[in-house]
């Protein structure tokens, strides 16, 4: 048994950055806290002072990069439903004044939401990490909501509109990416 957990630690050692940040976030999609343990202790340590920083501060970007999506998707999804809900009229008194504020159109807020997935799933190509991976810490991945948004855009294809969106999305997600020190998982 020490000989094949002193192998796994030579292989876990000499994993490159994006193998390794791509093992741990895979990682953490399945909830496996002692492979991560084990990716985190092997990490090289340069200097003897410190973990890649490349290699944490990547992690650290993915947290807080999931974290906002599913934020923006979530605020989305709330103003989707009041929007739904207020086309419904048996949701109020109809004596009561009409409330102010909800008057969206649904199918916008929609729109919305499959320009977030979509950017996502550009972005995550454009650095080299599979969506699951870019949001290992996201809980709106695996709603409902997520994969009906998701069913949308693969349904329209890409329409102009949408793409041009996405694109100045992907671009802003570019620009988070580079000020949290989120480095390119890309072969090289």
């Amino acid at each position: 048994m020490r000989n094949r957990d002193r192998r796994l630690n030579e292989a876990e050692k000499k994993l490159t950055r994006p193998e390794r940040i791509k093992a741990v976030l895979e990682a953490m999609r399945e909830d496996d806290h002692s492979t991560i343990a084990k990716l985190y202790e092997t990490a090289p340590v340069f200097d003897y002072t410190a973990t890649d920083l490349g290699f944490s501060k990547t992690i650290t970007a993915v947290e807080i990069f999931s974290l906002r999506v599913d934020r923006t998707f979530f605020y989305h999804e709330t103003r989707r439903q009041k929007a739904i809900a207020h086309m419904d009229l048996e949701w109020r008194d109809p004596d009561e004044p009409e409330p102010e504020g909800w008057k969206e159109d649904p199918l916008h807020v929609l729109l919305d939401e499959m320009i977030l997935v979509h950017s996502c799933q550009v972005f995550a190509d454009r650095i080299g990490l599979t969506l699951g991976e870019l949001l290992a810490f996201s809980t709106a991945i695996d709603t409902a909501e997520w994969n009906h948004a998701s069913a949308m855009v693969r349904e329209c294809g890409e329409p102009e509109p949408l793409g041009i969106l996405a694109d100045r999305t992907v671009d802003v997600f570019g620009d988070f990416w580079d000020n949290y020190g989120g480095q390119s998982c890309r072969a090289t």
